[in-house]
């Protein structure tokens, strides 16, 4: 599936900037008080080095060391840690993970509700996304986390990054809902609403 990209608009202060929407890479939770030990035992990196603003590449591999799947290893909680892998390799990851799963009682799902990945490319990354962020990651590998968006450097220079949503939809501008929305390359992020199943009255995410 190839990936959309579109011109930042001007409050990003670069004309170079991209936001490319990865619709290629999906996420997996895995859950439960043992989930850090469980996961240590099967992937190639040290899963307790993960940390809320700290991801780590891994991989899922074979006795034999051949690798079933890789990934990024985000660990927003002590007992919740994330996978952000390619959406066509979720479901025989899941299954690879949850023959072991049962024994030390971790949950291995799809993340819900769902989270999408858009690729962001520029020259001054930090300084574009000043706006949302009041510090962007320093190191490659580093996560900052504001309102429900998660910022992921992906490069030494800071020119790469990844930015994780919880729960969005992508319009165009002029679909946009102002108040519960951030503009991002003439797209419009907007969280997804949920009916309140009391009043009837529909209430943000």
């Amino acid at each position: 599936m190839q990936a959309r990209s579109t011109q930042l608009p001007s409050t990003f202060n670069q004309d170079a900037a991209r936001a490319i929407v990865l619709p290629e890479y999906g996420f997996v939770a895995v859950e439960g008080a043992n989930a850090c030990q469980f996961l240590q035992g099967q992937l190639s990196c040290n899963v307790p080095e993960a940390a809320p603003d700290r991801v780590l590449p891994g991989a899922c591999c074979t006795i034999k060391g051949r690798v079933i799947s890789s990934f990024l290893v985000w660990r927003p909680t002590p007992e919740r840690i994330v996978l952000r892998l390619r959406t066509d390799i979720i479901d025989s990851t899941i299954a690879v993970l949850n023959k072991y799963a049962v024994f030390s009682r971790v949950r291995i799902a799809p993340v819900q509700p769902g989270l999408c990945c858009i690729g962001l490319l520029g020259g001054d990354l930090n300084a574009a996304l000043a706006p949302w962020f009041a510090a962007a990651p320093a190191t490659m590998g580093g996560v900052a986390t504001h309102d429900g968006m998660h910022l992921v450097r992906r490069d030494e220079r800071g020119m790469a990054m990844e930015l994780w949503l919880e729960a969005c939809l992508l319009y165009t501008s002029d679909a946009a809902d102002e108040r519960s929305s951030v503009d991002l390359g003439g797209r419009r992020i907007i969280k997804k609403k949920k009916e309140d199943q009391q009043g009837g009255r529909r209430k943000q995410t």
